[in-house]
């Protein structure tokens, strides 16, 4: 069997061990501190999770999601109690589809990539 090249990610897991949490807010200002929070953790802890805030539903509503690979049990207490006070929902397959697919696509960029998208105005 091959040797492991040096600098190359290990394949994606699969499926089955995905990590996904996902707690909807009922409005923009009680998703922020959950999800700054989560994201400054994930960001100092030896971890390989991506966080994102985003908005779904009928009515827009806020979540904020936590995907990738299963944490240590420390780390998802700690994020569990940053996201007690959402509601616990499971996304839409196509959700976690586009979250996965921009996940990976981030990855390319680089061990640690941040971006803010602020909802375009509708007229």
């Amino acid at each position: 069997m091959p040797e492991r090249q040096r600098g190359r990610k290990p394949p994606e897991r699969k499926e089955d061990t995905l990590y996904s949490k996902a707690v909807r807010y009922p409005d923009e200002q009680s998703s922020e501190s959950p999800y700054d929070n989560v994201q400054e953790l994930i960001r100092v802890e030896p971890c390989n999770l991506s966080v994102y805030r985003i908005r779904l539903g009928d009515h827009l509503e806020y979540h904020v999601a936590v995907l990738g690979e299963p944490p240590a049990q420390e780390l998802q207490r700690r994020i569990d109690d940053f996201l007690k006070d959402g509601e616990a929902v499971t996304l839409p397959s196509e959700a976690v589809d586009a979250l996965l697919a921009r996940r990976a696509q981030q990855q390319k960029d680089g061990p640690w990539v941040e971006h803010r998208h602020f909802p375009r105005r509708r007229l």
